[in-house]
C-alpha cells in the first residue's frame, strides 16, 4: 500500500515538471501606433518557466515597448511559453499596424484613385494666372466636360490651337481653335481614364505641345452641359417676353396664370408688397444719370416693377411710365465720360444693360418701331466695351470683373438677341444668336473658376462667394426662366452650397460694435471682418439659389429665420420661378459633414457640428490661388471659432480695395494667424512675411496681387468615424518676395514653411504643428489677431487666454524660447482705420534666431484642464503628441496618427 502510494505522487511530480506551458492572455493596449509611441505590451501565462519576447527573456507580466512605426518596420511582437525541458512551447503573436499615415505629398481623396498628380512643368506653367480644367487626375462628373487651358501666345499673333483628346476603346477627338477653352461636343460613353493634351502655333512658326493631362469618367453622374447652340435655338424658339417661363407640360404661362399661382404661395406678402409698389412709380418723373449704386438700383427696380405689374394687371398707364422710363435710361451717356458706363463704372453698366435687356423683352410687343431703335442702339453701345474687355480673358483668368461681365453678357443677349426696330437691329440679319452662343461656351467653361473646377469651390475671398450668390442666383434663375437650361448642377457649381454650409452658421444673427460677439465672421479674404452675410443673403439670394438648384439641403439652409422675410418685396425672378415650379421640400436635420476640404481652392473647414449655428470650428488656407484679387496672403493661417464666438480671427478691415494703407494691414501675413519672421541679424520687424514687393525685404510690406507666389494642401484627414481631422499645408511658394515690380517674379525667402492643423471636436482640442526653415538665422514670430482683447501674463510666457463672451481658448506654445507680446490695439496702429477695441495682434515671438523651427501650439476651448496634451521632441523637426488615447507625430510635411 505504501508503495502504491509513493509511486503515485512521484508520477504526479512528473507530470507537473512536463506539464504543457499555456499563455492564457497576450494584450496590447494600442494596436495601431505611431513613432515613439510607447505600447504596453501585458500577458498571462500558466506551468511555463521561460517567457520570451521576440527571443529576448522576460519576466513579469507585461512591458513597454517602443515600436518604430516607419515604412517597412517589423511590428510583429512573439512571446513564446517555455516549460522546464524546454520541449513545450506556447507562442501567441501580435501584430500592430502603423496608424494612418499621410505623407504623398498630396491628398488622394481629391484625385482619380491610383492616379498621381503630375506637376505643371510645360509651357503653359509660364502663364502668371495658370488655369488648367480638368486638371490632372481629377474625376468629371459629366459625359461632356468643359476643358479651359492656358494660352501664351497674344490673340493676335495665334495661328491655332489643336486639341486632342484620347480614351479607352480607341476614343479620339480633335479640334483646331482660337479660343483655350471648349465644351466637348459629343458626349462620352465609355467609362475609363481619358488623356487630353493642346498644341498652340504662333503665325511667325513657333509651335508649343502641353505635356499629357488625364481625367477619370465613371460615367454620367451630372446632366450634360447645354451647348451654345441649344441655348440659341431655345432663346430663338420663345415668343416675346422670353422670360416668361414655360409650366410643368412645357407651355409658356401667362401673365394671369402667374398672377393667380403667386397669390397663394408662401411668397403672396411678398408678392403684394411687389406690386404696391408700382403705385408708387406711376408718376412720371425725371430720371438724371445717378451718382451713386443705390440710386442706380432705385431707378432700375421702378422699371422692372412698372412693367411687371403693367403686363400683369394689363394696366396700360404702368406700362407706358415703364417704357417712358427706359428711354430716359437710353439717353443717358455712353460714350467714356459717361458716369454709369463700362469705362468708367463696369457695375452699374451691367445693371444698366440688365434692366435695358429686360425692359425691351418685356414690353417689346408694347414698344413701337422707333422706340425699340433707341433702346437696341444703347444696348449695343455699351455691349460693345463690355464684349471687347472678354478677348483679355485668356491672359487674365481669374478676374473676377471679366468673369462676370460674360455672365451679364449671356443675360442680356437671351432678352436680346432676334430684336429689331424700324432701323436697328441687335445683329445683322441671318447671324441671330451666333454671338449669344459663342458667348454662352465662354461662360460655361468660366463660371466658378475660382480654383473650384473639380469640387465647386469659391477660394477667393468667403465675402465675395456671398457677393457672387447675389449675381448666380439671379443670373442662374434668368438663364432656366428664358432659355430653359439649368447649369446649377454643372460640376464647377453642383456643389456651390458647400462653400456655404463649410463657412457661415445657419444664424440670423448680425456683429456690430456694440455687439461683437454676435454672429461669425467670415474666414478669409476681403469682407472677412464682416459678419451677418446669412443674414443680409439667404433670405433672398440663397432662397433663389435653392429654387434652381432643387437641392433639399440647400432648401434646409436658407430658412432659418425666414418667416421674418416674407413681406419683403423681392426681384421678379423669384416671382417668376415660384410661379412655374415647385420648391423641394427641405432636408429635415441633415447629416453634414463634420469637415469640408477644397483642395483645389485650398480652404479646409473643420467643425464640432455643422448644422449648429454655434458650432466650434478651425478653418485652414492654403491655397493655389496665393494672395491673388479679393485673396490675402494669409497662406497657411487657421481662423478658430468657439461656441460660435470669434476667437482668432483674419485680421483687417475692407472699406476702400484701393487705399493702399488699408490693402497693407487687411492682407498683410502679420494680421493673420500665419507665421512671419525678421530678415536677420541687426533687423527688428518680424513682420515679414508672403508675396513680399521687394526681392530681399528688410520690414514687411503691402502684399502683392500674386497667383506664383502661392501654396497648397498636401494632407487631409476626416474620417467620420473619427473625431480628428487633420489639414497640412505648404506655404513654401507663398514666402517670397516680388524680384521686380509687377513681374509676377519671385525670389525665395525660407526653405521650408509647413503648417499641419489637427482638431478633435469632442475634445474641443487643437493643434497646430509648424516647420519652418531658412538658410538666414531669423527671430520668427507666431501671429495671432483676435476681436477680444487677449490675456497675456508674463510669469507665464508661453499662455495666451481669449474671452469671447460666453466663449474661452487657452493657447499653450511649445517649442523654442521666447514670449507672447503685449496685445496691441490695431486702433493704436492704424487710427482711423479702425475704432479702439475693435481688434488686437499679439504674436510669440522667439528669444533667439534660429536657421529652423518645429513648433506645436495647443489651443484649449473652456481653457480645459482636464484634457491634457503631452508634447516630446523625438528629434528637431519630429513631434510626438499624445492626447488620451490618440497618438500623433507631426515632422515636416508628414503627419501620423493612432487613435
Amino acid at each position: 500500500m505504501q508503495k502504491t502510494r509513493i509511486a503515485m505522487l512521484l508520477s504526479l511530480a512528473m507530470s507537473a515538471a512536463h506539464a504543457t506551458p499555456t499563455i492564457v492572455s497576450f494584450d496590447a493596449d494600442n494596436l495601431k501606433v505611431v513613432d515613439g509611441q510607447p505600447v504596453k505590451l501585458s500577458w498571462t501565462v500558466s506551468d511555463a518557466t521561460i517567457v520570451r519576447l521576440n527571443g529576448q527573456v522576460v519576466t513579469g507580466n507585461s512591458i513597454t515597448v517602443t515600436p518604430l512605426a516607419t515604412s517597412g518596420a517589423k511590428l510583429d511582437y512573439r512571446l513564446e511559453a517555455t516549460n522546464a525541458d524546454a520541449k513545450t512551447t506556447d507562442v501567441r503573436t501580435i501584430a500592430l499596424s502603423r496608424g494612418t499615415v499621410l505623407d504623398k505629398g498630396y491628398i488622394p481623396e481629391a484625385y482619380a484613385p491610383g492616379c498621381v498628380p503630375q506637376a505643371d512643368t510645360d509651357y503653359m506653367a509660364a502663364h502668371k494666372y495658370l488655369r488648367i480644367e480638368p486638371r490632372d487626375c481629377t474625376t468629371v462628373r459629366t459625359a461632356t466636360p468643359l476643358f479651359t487651358w492656358a494660352q501664351l501666345a497674344l490673340t493676335s499673333q495665334l495661328a491655332e490651337m489643336t486639341f486632342t483628346l484620347t480614351g479607352p476603346g480607341g476614343y479620339e477627338y480633335s479640334v483646331t481653335t482660337r479660343e483655350p477653352r471648349l465644351v466637348l461636343p459629343k458626349p462620352l460613353v465609355e467609362p475609363g481614364r481619358y488623356t487630353w493634351k493642346v498644341q498652340e502655333r504662333t503665325s511667325t512658326g513657333v509651335v508649343r505641345t502641353s505635356q499629357d493631362r488625364t481625367f477619370d469618367f465613371n460615367g454620367a453622374e451630372l446632366p450634360n452641359v447645354a451647348s451654345g447652340a441649344q441655348v440659341r435655338a431655345n432663346v430663338l424658339a420663345k415668343p416675346w417676353p422670353r422670360i416668361l417661363p414655360r409650366d410643368a407640360s412645357g407651355k409658356i404661362m401667362t401673365w394671369s396664370a402667374i398672377d393667380a399661382a403667386l397669390k397663394v404661395s408662401d411668397q403672396k406678402d411678398s408678392y403684394a408688397a411687389y406690386m404696391a409698389k408700382a403705385a408708387g412709380f406711376a408718376t412720371p418723373v425725371d430720371i438724371p444719370e445717378p451718382a451713386d449704386n443705390n440710386a442706380i438700383h432705385n431707378v432700375l427696380l421702378r422699371i422692372e416693377t412698372l412693367a411687371t405689374a403693367g403686363l400683369i394687371a394689363n394696366n396700360a398707364g404702368y406700362q407706358q411710365e415703364a417704357i417712358n422710363s427706359l428711354l430716359k435710361v437710353a439717353a443717358w451717356r455712353t460714350d467714356k465720360e459717361g458716369p454709369t458706363t463700362e469705362w468708367k463704372q463696369d457695375q452699374w453698366n451691367r445693371d444698366v444693360l440688365r434692366s435695358l435687356s429686360l425692359g425691351l423683352d418685356m414690353l417689346y410687343t408694347r414698344m413701337t418701331p422707333a422706340q425699340r431703335d433707341v433702346i437696341i442702339k444703347c444696348i449695343k453701345a455699351r455691349m460693345d466695351p463690355l464684349m471687347a474687355k472678354l478677348d483679355s480673358l485668356y491672359r487674365l483668368p481669374y478676374d473676377s470683373h471679366l468673369l462676370t461681365a460674360a455672365l451679364y453678357a449671356v443675360e442680356v443677349m437671351m432678352h436680346t438677341t432676334g430684336a429689331v426696330g424700324s432701323a436697328e437691329r441687335y445683329e445683322p440679319a441671318g447671324t441671330e444668336g451666333q454671338l449669344l452662343a459663342k458667348t454662352w461656351n465662354t461662360v460655361i467653361t468660366t463660371i466658378g473658376t475660382w480654383r473650384g473646377g473639380s469640387d465647386s469651390a469659391f477660394g477667393n475671398s468667403t465675402g465675395y462667394t456671398w457677393m457672387a450668390l447675389n449675381s448666380y442666383a439671379q443670373l442662374l434663375a434668368d438663364y432656366q426662366l428664358t432659355a430653359g437650361v439649368d447649369i446649377s448642377h454643372i460640376q464647377a457649381l453642383d456643389k456651390f452650397g458647400d462653400n456655404f454650409y463649410a463657412t457661415t452658421p445657419r444664424i440670423r444673427s448680425r456683429i456690430s460694435e456694440s455687439n461683437p460677439f454676435g454672429g461669425t465672421r467670415a474666414p478669409f479674404g476681403d469682407g472677412s471682418e464682416q459678419g451677418g452675410y446669412y443674414y443680409s443673403y439667404a433670405w433672398q439670394s440663397y432662397g433663389l439659389f435653392a429654387h434652381v438648384s432643387q437641392n433639399p439641403v440647400d432648401e434646409w439652409y436658407y430658412r432659418a429665420g425666414i418667416d421674418a422675410t416674407r413681406t419683403l418685396p423681392l426681384r421678379i425672378y423669384h416671382y417668376l420661378m415660384t410661379a412655374s415650379k415647385a420648391r423641394v421640400a427641405p432636408a429635415e436635420n441633415p447629416q453634414l459633414p463634420s469637415s469640408y476640404l477644397f483642395e483645389d481652392a485650398g480652404q479646409v473647414a473643420m467643425h464640432t457640428n455643422t448644422s449648429d449655428p454655434l458650432r466650434s470650428s478651425l478653418y485652414f488656407r492654403s491655397s493655389r490661388l496665393g494672395s491673388l484679387n479679393h485673396s490675402h496672403a494669409d497662406n497657411n493661417s487657421f481662423v478658430f471659432v468657439s461656441k460660435g464666438r470669434d476667437i482668432f480671427v483674419s485680421g483687417g478691415v475692407y472699406k476702400n480695395f484701393d487705399d493702399l494703407t488699408e490693402q497693407q494691414l487687411r492682407r498683410a501675413t502679420r494680421f493673420k494667424n500665419a507665421l512671419t519672421f525678421d530678415a536677420g541679424e541687426g533687423y527688428t520687424d518680424s513682420g515679414i512675411g508672403q508675396a513680399e514687393r521687394v526681392p530681399d525685404p528688410t520690414v514687411a510690406g503691402n502684399p502683392a496681387f500674386s497667383m506664383v507666389a502661392n501654396a497648397r494642401l498636401v494632407n487631409f484627414y476626416a474620417p467620420e468615424t473619427s473625431n480628428w481631422s487633420i489639414a497640412t499645408g505648404d506655404a513654401t511658394g507663398a514666402y517670397q518676395g516680388e524680384i521686380t515690380p509687377g513681374s509676377h517674379t519671385f525670389k525665395p525667402l525660407l526653405k521650408n514653411a509647413v503648417r499641419t492643423v489637427a482638431y478633435n471636436r469632442a475634445d474641443r482640442v487643437a493643434l497646430i504643428y509648424d516647420f519652418a526653415s531658412s538658410d538666414i538665422k531669423r527671430r520668427w514670430q507666431f501671429n495671432y489677431q483676435t476681436v477680444a482683447k487677449p490675456e497675456v501674463d508674463p510669469a507665464q510666457p508661453r499662455r495666451l487666454k481669449v474671452v469671447a463672451a460666453d466663449a474661452k481658448v487657452c493657447s499653450y506654445f511649445h517649442g523654442f524660447n521666447g514670449a507672447y507680446t503685449q496685445p496691441e490695439d490695431m486702433a493704436t496702429l492704424y487710427p482711423g482705420y479702425f475704432n479702439p477695441n475693435q481688434q488686437f495682434h499679439t504674436a510669440y515671438k522667439t528669444t533667439d534666431r534660429h536657421n529652423q523651427i518645429a513648433t506645436l501650439t495647443v489651443l484649449t476651448e473652456d481653457c480645459a484642464t482636464n484634457v491634457p496634451v503631452y508634447v516630446t521632441y523625438l528629434t528637431n523637426t519630429k513631434l510626438l503628441v499624445q492626447r488620451g488615447k490618440s497618438w500623433l507625430v507631426f515632422d515636416q510635411r508628414n503627419v501620423q496618427i493612432s487613435e
